[in-house]
């Protein structure tokens, strides 16, 4: 009986919680907190380093990979021209370049690369025509407005657009554009993305997008300006991005790390560039193949 009662107090009772890790001594979860705490910190803190190189030429602030390829090119002389005139000073270092959404994105090292970068790409010279090369921070990404409407009844995108604009005339459309075309709705209707212009949102924004289409009116859904704004007709953060499949610049508050997905860290040359297959002859069809 005493070697029973014995078992019984040393085994653990039933539905209790059983330990399924013993921690070692003085190991704690607050201290495994604390080291990630400091890491997000330093990734936050780092990533000013990630920066957009922009052409203001472009409302977009984007570059062909032709014109990259021109621009890296005469930033890697400008490299070699600091090498021999200071040899004895720390060469600027950079991490990897990337593309976000056709913009330009490069890594630096430190905050003399950033420096060196920032002060350099404005005095590029011979590069394209009309070429206004600038360094801004990644959130600073000129981007033209969008909005989403929904069109009561399924017309195709382009169509629905023109009679958009011609029911409009007070409202600058001339630049207009669909972006994406959603499914039909059950209801009848069809959400459509239009890219749209910087006036033409700051007058419709005011009359919370409403503008003539068809027998009726239709509202177009605008990127929220303020956090107390009570307009229902407001696009929800981050939804046309969302629905473009597009990444977002997200504030560098959200702790993301430098190498998350909203850049492609690698060199252009890494990119795709051969054609499809189905386009190569035979002859060149045998020569990609490996030995």
């Amino acid at each position: 009986m005493a070697s029973k009662r014995q078992r019984s107090a040393e085994s653990p009772k039933q539905g209790a919680p059983v330990s399924k890790r013993l921690r070692a001594p003085g190991s704690t979860n607050t201290d495994s907190n604390k080291t990630r705490q400091r890491a997000t910190v330093a990734e936050t803190a780092r990533r000013h380093l990630a920066v957009a190189l922009i052409d203001r030429g472009d409302p977009n602030g984007k570059m062909s990979a032709e014109r990259w390829r021109l621009t890296h090119s005469k930033l890697v002389d400008a490299l070699f021209v600091r090498m021999e005139n200071v040899p004895d000073s720390p060469m600027p270092t950079f991490e990897g370049t990337g593309w976000l959404n056709g913009v330009k994105i490069l890594t630096c090292k430190d905050d003399p690369t950033l420096q060196w970068l920032q002060a350099t790409v404005p005095k590029l010279d011979g590069l394209w025509e009309g070429a206004k090369l600038d360094v801004v921070d990644r959130n600073n990404i000129p981007s033209m407005p969008k909005a989403k409407v929904l069109f009561p009844i399924v017309v195709q995108g382009e169509r629905a657009l023109q009679l958009l604009k011609k029911q409009n005339p007070a409202i600058p459309t001339s630049d207009w554009s669909v972006l994406k075309v959603d499914e039909p709705l059950p209801s009848g209707g069809q959400h459509v993305i239009i890219q749209i212009n910087k006036e033409a949102e700051d007058l419709l924004y005011k009359r919370n997008g409403k503008m003539a289409w068809g027998l009726g009116s239709v509202y177009l859904r605008l990127k929220k300006r303020h956090p107390n704004d009570q307009d229902t007709h407001t696009l929800r953060s981050g939804e046309v991005e969302a629905d473009l499949g597009l990444e977002i610049v997200t504030d560098a508050t959200q702790n993301l790390s430098l190498t998350d997905k909203t850049e492609e860290v690698g060199e252009e040359l890494s990119m795709q560039t051969d054609p499809p297959a189905s386009l190569l002859t035979s002859n060149e069809c045998a020569a990609t193949q490996p030995p």
